[in-house]
């Protein structure tokens, strides 16, 4: 059960239950937003998982398998950065809304609000309007989570995606030709064990239904 056969089998089985849905729904289900955005959504996950099975052979592509594993790589590196960005934008916007959410309720009048009017600020896109007696507290902290979360969380993301890379740049070939011959050793495995021939050769889900004649 190697990655790419996890992979091939997700992806039968999405493809088959998407075929089954959509020739059994009654058509006029679709005139109902919440059905045919539930039907959407699970479109879209079967139409990522089949482009994700796409992908993960091209981790035996040495040109495109290092790109990919560095990619990963900076994925899995930045998720406890992600959590300390998560955190800092929770607690400024509980104070942000605290303080201004009577005074500008468009733009601070919830939580979810001023969380995505402060994570605005963060890339850049903020402005000191529309808070009439309340500019000098509003702009200072404005400024303060601006200056932290743009100048230094922003710089030590940079950091830490080029630290991975550097890694990456001297362990990448490796990792490419670790996955390189674990595609290879499940055909040397289907070649060498007849009992496992059938199962490893074909694609899923045939691969399973070959069990019975195994």
């Amino acid at each position: 059960m190697d990655k790419w056969t996890i992979m091939d089998s997700l992806s039968a089985f999405l493809n088959i239950a998407a075929v089954q849905l959509i020739s059994t729904i009654d058509p006029s289900l679709y005139l109902e937003p919440k059905m045919k955005d539930m039907v959407d959504y699970f479109m879209i996950i079967v139409l990522c998982v089949c482009w994700l099975r796409f992908f993960a052979y091209f981790l035996v592509v040495r040109s495109i398998s290092k790109l990919l594993l560095t990619l990963i790589a900076m994925i899995g590196d930045t998720l406890s950065f992600m959590f300390i960005v998560c955190c800092f934008i929770l607690i400024m916007a509980s104070i942000f809304t605290t303080l201004y959410q009577d005074t500008n309720p468009d733009k601070y009048g919830g939580l979810a609000l001023t969380v995505r009017a402060l994570f605005d600020a963060s890339i850049g896109q903020y402005d000191y309007s529309g808070m009439p007696g309340r500019e000098i507290s509003h702009s200072t902290l404005l400024i303060f989570h601006v200056f932290f979360s743009n100048i230094l969380l922003m710089n030590y993301l940079i950091a830490i995606l080029s630290t991975t890379y550097e890694n990456m740049k001297q362990s990448g070939v490796f990792r490419y030709k670790v996955n390189l011959y674990q595609y290879c050793e499940r055909f040397m495995t289907a070649f060498a064990e007849r009992s496992f021939g059938e199962i490893i050769l074909h694609p899923p889900p045939l691969s399973y239904l070959s069990a019975l004649m195994v």
